[in-house]
């Protein structure tokens, strides 16, 4: 495989087909990354350079350069390490200056408005010239109440997406010079729209790996509002569990205001600000759940199935192995390129029971 190289108006700077090894990770709804080794050839110095782009060939998936760094040594040169994250990282460059309230909106919606406001419909100096929103057909997620304020565009993207199983992802559209900015949710592939099994049996995983952690896991949790001491606003979001079977974590949510629209002075109700706590109880509580994880190599030998034609990432689809048959989403797709090519996949602990 090789590497197309773009700076950031989106030209083409040259091609990178020296080196020892690529590993390149797209994840559902975080940011995915590269790790790029290679030698320090006179190619590869001029193209590697902090913020340059880099990307798969007759693809849209591309990583933004953020680290560099060069080692050298009698016995094998000048080597170089190049890491990046996925275009989605653009989303950190802006933050959500604003307090920005919803109601009875959809996921798409709130994501859309709170990039564009910050982003796309703002003064000059603050704008992504080439940040396109793209609209699908998708049916989203109706959040009854959402507020937030001053947090970066990628946090309220990944929480909002996390706590909801909504894949994103920014594309490199180098035909328009655009970055296109989508949701997306990964097709259900363990029934009527379509079936695909992963195990030992069918000869198309191998080197498995499982792991379960509740070290942090929290399923009760204390939400604090406005407010000081014996005047601020509580809100409990309770499990209704007991014992060594209940686990408590306090949220501070003292950033969600009770003001519904500053301009003209209005505040909202008692119950809507308590509804506003509630969600964010809840958001917050989905980042402590027990982490179930199966991470496993695809063997490339396999024709049972095949990555980009029969499941992509995000997908849920089954495993059969020595826990039985669990219903797993596909979090994660890493490609390592040396002197053969690998695929593993990681599959999230969505979905994680017995069937």
């Amino acid at each position: 495989m090789t590497l197309n190289v773009y700076n950031k108006d989106l030209e083409l700077m040259g091609v990178i087909d020296e080196y020892n090894e690529i590993v390149w990770t797209n994840s559902y709804n975080s940011l995915g990354n590269v790790v790029l080794d290679c030698i320090g050839s006179k190619n590869n110095l001029e193209l590697l350079k902090m913020g340059n782009i880099l990307s798969k060939p007759k693809t849209s998936e591309a990583m933004i350069i953020t680290s560099y760094e060069n080692n050298y040594s009698n016995d094998t040169g000048l080597n170089l390490k190049i890491e990046g994250n996925s275009l989605s990282n653009i989303l950190s460059y802006r933050i959500n200056t604003q307090i920005l309230n919803y109601n009875n909106r959809d996921l798409k919606y709130i994501v859309f408005d709170i990039i564009s406001k910050n982003a796309i419909e703002t003064i000059d100096k603050r704008k992504i010239s080439k940040l396109n929103l793209l609209d699908d057909s998708n049916i989203y997620p109706i959040l009854d109440t959402y507020q937030n304020s001053y947090d970066s565009l990628l946090d309220v993207v990944t929480s909002l997406c996390s706590a909801y199983e909504i894949g994103f992802k920014i594309d490199l559209n180098y035909k328009d010079k655009r970055f296109d900015f989508s949701l997306y949710k990964g097709l259900d592939l363990t029934g009527s729209d379509g079936l695909v099994l992963f195990g030992d049996e069918y000869d198309n995983i191998k080197n498995t790996e499982y792991f379960e952690s509740d070290i942090q896991y929290k399923n009760t949790a204390l939400v604090g509002g406005q407010g000081d001491g014996v005047d601020r606003q509580l809100v409990m979001i309770d499990a209704e569990l007991f014992d060594l079977d209940r686990r408590e974590v306090f949220i501070d949510a003292r950033d969600i205001t009770n003001v519904k629209d500053s301009e003209n002075d209005m505040v909202m109700s008692d119950e809507e600000y308590i509804e506003l706590l509630n969600q964010r109880g809840k958001q917050r509580l989905e980042e402590f759940k027990i982490v179930q994880t199966f991470n496993s190599d695809i063997d490339q030998n396999s024709k049972n199935f095949i990555y980009g034609k029969d499941y992509n990432l995000g997908d849920i689809v089954l495993i059969r192995n020595n826990r039985g048959l669990m219903k797993k989403r596909i979090c994660s797709m890493t490609e390592i390129y040396n002197n053969q090519t690998q695929i593993n996949i990681s599959f999230g602990n969505d979905f994680n029971y017995n069937l």
